[in-house]
């Protein structure tokens, strides 16, 4: 009797095969120590295993692994995780089209969106007025070219992520999953920072575990003390999931012990990684999940609540009490007897800041053309002096200050959002930017109110509260174009896909 073998019985006989040509074909490569040209092929078998396995449900790890920016250290390619798995997924994306594989879902046109193209239509027009080449592969007169790709990639998530929609189920499930990635960084930035010779071993494995490379070590504060800044992220992750979740007024009941556990669990967190800019992240999102919840009585409370315990902190500043030293320096902006270091230090750190951004914009030494900017790239000369001085502790720097510090400012990181775009594309790019920044708050104002009443309800909260304070972090606390222009990209992706999730929701259940 003849049989006809399925294609899934093939499969045993396929890999077989291949596992016997990969072998004959690596042999070469292992008795010259080449490694490269193995790793390439095994790459290829293992994004073919994931495409055949997982299909398009691999866009849905592009949120799930978007905080893990650390690469894999024994892979011999310069990406991150999120950048392998974003190419990854542009790839499934871009054969999913070609061969039609795909239920093709309509991605929705919002004034965010124009914008967008807008803002990457400057940015292209900047790249080409100021042509950059990577430093590893002795790009041209100007090196640095590294954002230009990561704001490609996230134009990539953006484009697959406005295509997908998400259950009610796993809506609930993946504010969960990104803080995972959250509680990753900060296990291995912590684990580099009080265990630097065990976190060497690890490090082999993934970079952050490297507490050279990821720069998130313990830092002298000149008092003898350290800042924990790997606990930042870790600690407002967990308010802003808690507030997500729940109305922050419930944190008072007694059946909510473990949320009011998380919730102060958190705001130790960052109380002890020292940062101002994250305790008033973390003030600000319980204010606005009670806002939007639309809580008046609620925020009267917590407004009440929280000048009580910051009055009793004050307080104890004037006492015998001890309060840890990272606390203080969180809390500086408070009236107090702090301790004088602590104080120095934070008053420098914003004079640092303000003398930085007089300098940036009154001189062309660090942007040279103000109108329409510099791109992301610097000039050769530059680029090898900043390194040289980064590795001299001891050369002198902007305004009196260390090396790194000069460092920082031929990098353009000027710690504000507004000169860092000015120093990238210029003014004429922050006037396109600034609609940017505004109009995804107001998409994300718009997602809250149709998700309320609805499963996804927990989700769009986690998505959407950062999203509405960018603007005022933007321009007046704490930001960076480049990052920040990579995060809109991914956060009005994750807003499209949202959108679209809950208006099929919404007609499934005829509403």
């Amino acid at each position: 009797m003849n049989r006809t073998l399925t294609p899934r019985q093939l499969i045993p006989y396929i890999v077989a095969t291949a596992g016997i040509i990969f072998a004959w074909y690596s042999g070469g490569f292992i008795a010259d120590e080449n490694y490269l040209p193995i790793a390439a092929v095994l790459g290829f078998f293992v994004f073919i295993t994931i495409y055949f396995s997982l299909g398009t449900s691999l866009y849905y790890l592009i949120p799930i692994f978007w905080g893990l920016t650390g690469s894999i250290s024994m892979l011999p390619v310069p990406f991150s995780v999120r950048q392998l798995l974003v190419i990854m997924a542009s790839l499934v994306f871009i054969f999913s089209y070609i061969f039609k594989t795909y239920k093709k879902i309509k991605a929705p046109w919002q004034t965010v969106d124009f914008w967008i193209f807008v803002n990457l239509a400057w940015l292209a027009t900047v790249f080409f007025r100021n042509p950059v080449g990577f430093a590893a592969i002795g790009g041209g007169g100007k090196v640095g070219g590294k954002p230009y790709l990561d704001v490609i990639l996230a134009c990539m998530a953006y484009l697959i992520l406005s295509r997908c929609r998400i259950s009610a189920a796993f809506s609930k499930k993946l504010p969960y999953w990104m803080l995972g990635s959250v509680i990753f960084t900060a296990f291995a930035q912590g684990t580099a920072a009080l265990f630097p010779s065990f976190s060497m071993k690890l490090a082999g494995f993934y970079n952050d575990f490297n507490s050279v490379m990821n720069g998130t070590g313990l830092e002298d504060m000149t008092v003898g003390e350290t800042r924990l800044t790997f606990l930042a992220g870790l600690g407002a992750g967990l308010i802003l999931i808690v507030v997500s979740k729940f109305d922050p007024s419930d944190l008072l009941r007694v059946d909510r012990l473990a949320q009011s556990f998380t919730y102060f669990s958190g705001l130790t967190m960052v109380l002890l990684s020292g940062f101002r800019n994250l305790l008033i992240a973390a003030v600000l999102y319980t204010g606005v999940a009670t806002i939007l919840r639309e809580r008046l009585d609620t925020l009267i409370k917590i407004i009440i609540l929280g000048g009580g315990i910051m009055m009793i902190v004050v307080g104890l500043s004037y006492t015998d009490i001890q309060i840890p030293l990272t606390f203080q320096r969180a809390l500086t902006f408070l009236p107090g007897h702090w301790d004088e270091n602590i104080v120095l230090d934070a008053k420098g750190s914003s004079e640092w800041r303000f003398e930085m951004w007089k300098i940036a914009l009154t001189s062309d030494k660090y942007i040279h053309s103000k109108a329409f900017g510099d791109g992301f790239g610097f000039d050769r000369a530059d680029y090898e002096t900043g390194v040289n001085q980064i590795l001299d502790r001891n050369a002198s720097g902007f305004g009196g200050e260390n090396a790194a510090q000069e460092a920082f400012m031929r990098n353009g990181d000027f710690h504000s959002g507004p000169v860092s775009t000015i120093r990238f594309v210029g003014y004429v790019g922050l006037l396109l930017f600034l609609p940017l920044v505004f109009t995804i708050a107001v998409y994300g104002y718009r997602i809250v109110q149709m998700a309320k009443g609805t499963p996804f309800e927990f989700c769009v909260f986690y998505l959407t509260i950062p999203v509405l304070l960018g603007p005022l972090f933007f321009i007046f606390i704490f930001g960076d174009y480049r990052s920040d222009f990579e995060n809109i990209l991914f956060n009005t992706g994750m807003l499209n896909m949202v959108y679209l999730s809950i208006k099929k929701h919404k007609a499934e259940i005829g509403l």
